[in-house]
C-alpha cells in the first residue's frame, strides 16, 4: 500500500509499504481522510517525544472497515468509522481510575509502534472504532478527535451555564474549544487569533466576541467583558512567548487557566500574579472515551458548521507539500487533511 512516511525532521516521503493485517481483536480500516494536527507539526520539527521517525503518523482518521480479525463481530465491513486513537494498558492506576488518557503505557495512533492514518490502511483494536452518521462527511469526521481534546479541556475547567470564557488561538483546537465551551453553557466566549479568517470561523462556531491579537489590548477587553474582574475560564490553544502572562491578566480572581497547546520550549512566566489571585492552572491531555463519544455527538449535531474548518485537501503523493503548508499556517488555513 502507499503511505506517507515521516523519515526524518522536515522529511515526509510517499512510498510503498507493507499492508497491515488485522490480528485477533482488530479491524483493518481503509482510510478516507486523515488530518494534520499541530502535534504532528511538532513531530515534523523533531519536537515530539513519541512521534519520532520512522513512522506513519496520522491520528485524526475517518475511514471504512475493510476486514475483521479473529474474534471480532463488529463494526461490520463497509461501516464508516472514526477511531479513538489511543491504546491504554487497562491495568495501571490511571486506567483503573477512569483516566486512560494518563495511562503510563499509552500508545497513540501514528507512533512507530502503531502505524497511523497517513496510509491507505491501518489496523486497530476494533473496540476503538465508532460508527459515523451518514450526514457527517468523511473529511469532517476527522474533526471528532480534536473536538474530543476540546471537550476534555472544557470539562477539566468546569465550564458551566453562563460562564465567561477566553480561547486564545483559533486554530483547529481553539475553534473546537469555542464549540465545546458553548455546548457546555458558556454565555460569553472571546476568541483571539492572528488571522481574521480564523476569527470569522470562530464566530460561526459560537464565539460571541473576537479579537485580532495583533491589535493588542486583550487583558483590557477581557476585563471589560468580565464586569471589570476578568473572565472565568481561559484556554491556551496556542503557544507563543507572553501568552501565559496575557492569560493571567485576563482571568478573574479564582478563575481557571487551562493549557491545551503543546509547549515544547521552557520559558519564564509570572507566577506571583496567579498565586495572589488564587488562579487554578490546569493541564489538559487528550481525552477519555466519554469525551470522545460526546465529541462525536457534537460533530453529528453541527456537521454543516464545522465543515468550514476543513480548508485544504491533498492526496498522499502531495503529503510533503501539505506538511509544508500546514507548517507555514497561512492566512486562509485551519485544518489540512490527506486522502490516500
Amino acid at each position: 500500500m502507499r503511505a506517507l512516511v515521516f523519515e526524518s525532521p522536515l522529511t515526509m516521503v510517499c512510498r510503498e509499504v507493507a499492508r497491515p493485517a488485522p490480528a485477533a481483536g482488530e479491524a483493518l480500516v481503509r482510510v478516507r481522510y486523515a488530518g494534520i494536527c499541530g502535534s504532528e507539526i511538532h513531530a515534523y520539527h523533531g519536537q515530539h517525544a513519541k512521534r519520532v521517525p520512522p513512522a506513519i503518523m496520522g491520528h485524526e482518521v475517518a475511514g471504512v472497515v475493510e476486514a475483521l480479525g479473529a474474534g471480532v463481530t463488529g463494526p461490520a465491513p463497509g461501516t464508516r468509522v472514526v477511531v479513538l486513537p489511543q491504546k491504554s494498558c487497562g491495568a495501571c492506576h490511571w486506567c483503573t481510575h477512569g483516566q486512560p488518557n494518563l495511562c503510563d503505557r499509552k500508545v497513540m495512533l501514528g507512533e512507530p509502534a502503531w502505524s497511523g492514518g497517513y496510509g491507505e490502511f491501518f489496523a486497530t483494536p476494533a473496540g476503538l472504532l465508532h460508527p459515523v452518521a451518514d450526514r457527517v462527511a468523511d473529511d469532517v469526521a476527522t474533526l471528532v478527535e480534536p473536538l474530543a481534546v476540546a471537550v476534555h479541556a472544557v470539562r477539566r475547567a468546569g465550564v458551566g451555564l453562563g460562564d465567561r470564557v477566553l480561547v486564545m488561538g483559533a486554530g483547529a483546537i481553539g475553534l473546537m474549544t469555542v464549540l465545546a465551551a458553548r455546548a457546555a453553557g458558556a454565555g460569553t466566549v472571546l476568541a483571539t487569533d492572528l488571522f481574521d479568517f480564523n476569527l470569522e470561523r470562530a464566530r460561526g462556531l459560537g464565539a460571541t466576541h473576537t479579537l485580532n491579537a495583533r491589535a493588542g489590548g486583550l487583558p483590557e477587553r477581557a476585563r471589560e467583558l468580565g464586569d471589570g474582574r476578568g473572565l472565568d475560564a481561559v484556554f491556551l490553544a496556542a503557544d507563543a512567548p507572553g501568552l501565559f502572562d496575557q492569560a493571567v491578566r485576563s482571568t478573574r480572581k479564582q478563575g481557571t487557566i487551562t493549557l491545551i497547546a503543546m509547549f515544547p520550549d521552557p520559558r519564564t512566566v509570572d507566577l506571583q500574579t496567579p498565586k495572589a489571585m488564587e488562579h487554578v492552572v490546569r493541564g489538559s491531555l487528550t481525552f477519555t472515551p466519554d469525551d470522545f463519544r460526546v465529541a462525536l455527538g457534537l460533530i453529528e449535531a453541527h456537521a454543516a458548521t464545522v465543515a468550514a474548518c476543513i480548508t485544504h485537501r491533498f492526496g498522499l503523493a502531495e503529503g510533503a507539500e501539505a506538511f509544508r503548508l500546514a507548517d507555514r499556517r497561512g492566512e486562509d488555513l485551519v485544518r489540512v487533511v490527506l486522502r490516500p
